[in-house]
């Protein structure tokens, strides 16, 4: 249900208003009030008190259905009123959160003080200016418990839709094969999959499902392994008719890397083994892989990217399918020298030779417009393409051996955190790509700065560990693009990660911002509360409180001391708590200058934005 207020407020006028209807002065109806304004808390009020009848109970009762909570100000006038009586019990049979706040020391009206009785009080009386403050706690917590059990509801009504769209499709596509070459019904549901995703790879080549040679689109099997294409065939309700070229064209396409069950090559090397004959073999084989159209993870600075031939658009497409990457989300294309910019770059202004000179090879990303040599299927269908020249000495080999250049998106299945270390990349994409090169775990842990140079001033489009300082200091003037795309956006992105949501944990991550005391007792007090419900519970904190903290699960992402080694755990610790099995998840929030913009950057993104104020 969506609601039109946080709060209705149920009260008697005589507490708030004298004889002569002027409000009492510092009343704590008004204080309440005045703290909900400040907090942005909605609320109902009835401030004339001019209903009565019939139009008493179509106006109130309408607005109590539209009211998450129902505050009772308790005192003695409104526990001898029947109406408070009547909104009491009218949000009690809507199921309304109920919370007390208690003015004075009467006691409750006796026709629901068993019903009000076991509730939680908030004691106006005592101490005021407490008593607010645990009243906002109270809202904020029951407002946290319903928006929870929306998402929960949304995501088994999703799972149902998807369900039944999954069981439409099963009925309406049959799938026969040449030859008599059968699929089996795991091999149907693949498809099925497959028609979901709805990749577009284009018309001309088609790829062997068994030995990935690319073959003519009008070929019916390979010469290669002899593979027999099957024909696939929609059935509606009246028709039997073949599905047209390009949607033979996906099915056929990703079958490479989801039907077989491929075995990904890995192989650990160093970069002191790069200049000995076993290194150059291992990077040899590496960078024929890339060349013959198939898919090598790698390390670099940043994170273990997944590097396709950028200059192949069927090599490019391979990684959408590999990640499930939705295929507008742009790849940033890897290459090792500035000569190598003039033939994917269509337009480089002096200002992104100034930042090359400073920052290449390093953690940083610029956008250009394209060249005709990039193909729309590595750039998510934009007419820009961005660009990055690693430093680590693993991915420039492998780069200088694929061919220069070299498409990589965080090699990961789309929306997980992304991999800092080998052992990530095999639990996500083992059986999917060709090879991974096990260089060890990665230098900084989070993706490149991405700055966007069609624009003036150049705009930042990811924070990362180049900074929004050190660009200034560097070239003057750099914007920031605060906004937010949501995923139902027409809105291209020009970046990856600017679209849709990454990084996320399998459990339901908060980040609670505040005083850090305050965040302490927030996240200790609603860990308390999940686990006594059964819930498993994980707090991610820093040396500095992670021994302050109660949960099932509780880890260290680094110190404050030095927030490099925060971005450097991120990932490898939202993975541990997947290990974990933990449902819940509550995060300390970080500095938002510096390389804390990007901590914080990744860490909404894996929130999904979901913020508590503590």
């Amino acid at each position: 249900m969506k609601y039109k207020y946080d709060v209705f407020i149920s009260y008697s006028r005589r507490d708030y208003v004298d004889e002569s209807y002027n409000v009492i002065p510092g009343n704590a109806i008004a204080e309440i009030q005045n703290v909900f304004d400040e907090n942005g808390i909605t609320y109902w009020f009835d401030k004339d008190g001019i209903y009565s009848g019939q139009e008493f109970i179509e106006i109130i009762t309408g607005a109590i259905a539209e009211s998450k909570i129902l505050i009772f100000i308790s005192s003695k006038h409104s526990n001898e009123s029947m109406w408070t009586a009547g909104e009491i019990f009218e949000a009690l049979d809507g199921e309304k959160a109920i919370i007390p706040v208690k003015i004075d020391n009467s006691q409750y009206n006796k026709k629901f003080k068993l019903l009000i009785r076991p509730l939680d009080y908030i004691d106006y009386l005592e101490n005021p200016k407490n008593a607010l403050k645990d009243l906002l706690r109270a809202i904020n917590k029951v407002k946290e418990d319903i928006a929870q059990k929306q998402r929960e509801e949304e995501k088994l009504r999703e799972e149902r839709e998807a369900e039944a769209k999954k069981e439409k499709i099963k009925k309406e596509i049959s799938v026969l094969a040449k030859d008599c070459q059968r699929l089996t019904l795991q091999q149907i549901d693949v498809v099925n999959q497959i028609f979901e995703k709805q990749i577009y790879i284009g018309n001309t080549t088609k790829i062997c499902p068994i030995c990935d040679k690319e073959v003519s689109i009008s070929s019916n099997f390979c010469n290669r392994c002899g593979w027999t294409f099957p024909i696939l065939y929609c059935i509606d309700e009246n028709n039997t008719y073949p599905l047209d070229e390009e949607q033979l064209s996906i099915a056929r396409t990703n079958w490479c890397s989801i039907i077989k069950n491929m075995k990904t090559i890995v192989e650990k090397i160093t970069k002191e083994q790069l200049n000995t004959e076993e290194g150059k073999k291992i990077i040899g084989q590496a960078g024929d892989f890339l060349k013959e159209g198939g898919l090598v993870a790698f390390p670099t600075e940043t994170v273990y990217g997944l590097g396709a031939d950028a200059l192949n658009k069927t090599a490019s497409t391979k990684i959408y399918a590999a990640k499930g990457r939705p295929s507008d989300n742009p790849l940033i294309v890897h290459i090792t020298n500035m000569g190598a910019l003039d033939k994917i770059a269509d337009i480089i202004p002096e200002v992104a030779y100034k930042v090359a000179d400073a920052y290449w090879p390093g953690p940083l990303t610029m956008i250009f417009q394209k060249t005709e040599e990039v193909p729309y299927e590595t750039t998510g269908g934009l007419d820009t393409v961005a660009v990055r020249m690693p430093s680590d000495e693993i991915a420039r080999a492998l780069i200088d051996a694929g061919g220069g250049y070299i498409a990589a998106p965080s090699a990961n299945t789309s929306g997980r955190p992304s991999p800092t270390k080998a052992e990530h990349v095999e639990e996500d994409l083992s059986g999917k790509i060709e090879m991974i090169l096990d260089g060890g775990a990665v230098d900084i842990g989070v993706e490149s700065t991405i700055l966007d140079m069609t624009v003036t001033p150049p705009m930042i489009l990811r924070p990362g560990a180049i900074t929004k300082e050190m660009l200034t200091e560097l070239i003057g003037e750099v914007d920031i693009d605060r906004t937010l795309i949501t995923p139902d956006s027409k809105v291209k992105p020009k970046a990856p990660g600017m679209k849709y949501r990454h990084y996320a944990p399998k459990a339901d991550l908060s980040i609670v911002e505040g005083p850090m005391e305050l965040v302490i007792d927030a996240i200790n007090q609603m860990s308390a509360e999940r686990m006594a419900k059964g819930h498993r519970v994980g707090v991610i904190g820093t040396q500095e409180t992670v021994g302050r903290y109660k949960a099932d699960v509780v880890k260290s992402i680094g110190t404050r001391a030095d927030e490099a080694t925060i971005a450097n755990h991120l990932y490898a610790v939202l993975r541990e708590f997947d290990d974990a099995e933990v449902e819940y998840i509550y995060s300390e929030s970080f500095a938002a200058g510096g390389i804390g913009s990007a901590i914080m950057n990744r860490l909404l993104k894996a929130a999904g934005h979901h913020v508590i104020d503590a």
